[in-house]
């Protein structure tokens, strides 16, 4: 099993090519030798990688030739609000927050509304960890798999003993204060699947500016906690990643070659293992958060966010709430992942265990 100290095979010192090199083309030789150094180191750890991909651990549950089965194109079965749910046609209602309507018409942007009566009787597996343990691997098809790791204090895996630790310690609570902290203003409404979020990290797609941005919340105050938890949370998600998924990780990793100096959180914040992404969307949902909508306004719509693809960037559930500030079962909560943007196999997962971190990706192997 992997330490928390272990080497970072490839990473920010190993591998590292400045943006200016890769997209501006720039003529300097100082950053050119550095290119030509990083793309060397990080050839000379393929054997890590290897050996990594040989010796990493097997899931403890492995789930292929599903039976299930999902149908939805929205810019074809909107307009009777039907679909094809393991073979049977079922009827649908919008949902809220993405059915707006502009003089009278739908925006062509509202969603399909899953409830629990449209799968009450699903051959879908629900994956828990009370049946399926820690690490689970499910297999859509020959090109799309989802793993699932469960991260509780009584894992016996110490990287997912600390995933833990993290999310219910001093990190953990100085996210949810500095979250608590900010203002009404931070936080944005998503017309395109329901819910809330708050977005930091570094921007690149506004026309106004020349070049990289930090987004418009690192403007407040409580940002730089923000960051330091965050920093501290995906350092350890990052190290139990390379563990069981090193694939996954080495695939991030020649993201981070090209983009080291524009990840988020840094990458010399994270640890000695760090994730490559520009930036972190925070959703809180739930009666007892601060900035909460009404209730319906946090259903989540059925919907595919075409960037998760080609990031595979973790999904990450830290269950708050009830008695002890550690959460629980919420009843029509489950996540349901399907193979593609429209629909095929798919899965329910229980993302609000108990006193458990939930985290997930997609990948093929």
């Amino acid at each position: 099993m992997l330490q928390q100290k272990i080497r970072n095979y490839g990473g920010e010192a190993a591998v590292r090519e400045d943006y200016n090199t890769n997209r501006r083309k720039t003529s300097s030789p100082k950053l050119k030798g550095e290119t030509k150094r990083s793309r060397s180191s990080y050839n000379q750890n393929l054997a890590c990688w290897r050996k990594m991909n040989k010796n990493k651990p097997v899931p403890t549950t492995q789930i292929t030739n599903l039976s299930s089965s999902l149908d939805y194109d929205h810019k074809r079965e909107n307009k009777h609000k039907a679909m094809e749910i393991d073979g049977s046609t079922v009827s649908f209602d919008f949902n809220k927050v993405t059915a707006k309507r502009k003089k009278g018409k739908l925006t062509g942007k509202d969603k399909a509304q899953l409830t629990a009566e449209h799968l009450s009787n699903s051959p879908a597996p629900l994956i828990t960890p009370q049946q399926h343990g820690d690490f689970v691997k499910v297999e859509l098809s020959s090109e799309s798999s989802v793993y699932v790791l469960y991260a509780s204090a009584n894992s016996e895996c110490p990287l997912l003993k600390h995933i833990h630790e993290c999310c219910y310690s001093g990190p953990a609570k100085r996210l949810d204060d500095s979250l608590d902290g900010l203002p009404d203003t931070a936080w944005e409404q998503d017309h395109h699947a329901g819910g809330g979020y708050a977005s930091f990290g570094i921007g690149f797609m506004d026309k106004r500016q020349t070049g990289p941005f930090f987004l418009k919340n690192h403007q407040y105050e409580q940002a730089k906690d923000i960051t330091s938890s965050l920093s501290s949370i995906m350092g350890r998600v990052a190290a139990a990643l390379l563990n069981y998924t090193p694939h996954v990780f080495r695939e991030n990793e020649e993201i981070k070659s090209l983009n080291a100096r524009f990840c988020f959180p840094p990458l010399d914040w994270q640890g000695p293992v760090g994730w490559m992404a520009n930036q972190i969307v925070i959703r809180r949902i739930g009666k007892g958060c601060k900035h909460n909508r009404k209730t319906e306004d946090g259903v989540v719509a059925l919907h595919a966010d075409g960037g998760d693809y080609s990031t595979k960037h973790p999904l990450v559930y830290i269950p708050r709430g009830g008695a002890d500030g550690r959460g629980g079962i919420i009843a029509n909560s489950r996540l349901v992942i399907a193979e593609s943007s429209k629909g095929g196999k798919y899965i329910e997962i229980e993302t609000n265990v108990r006193d458990t971190i939930c985290y997930l990706h997609s990948g093929v192997q």
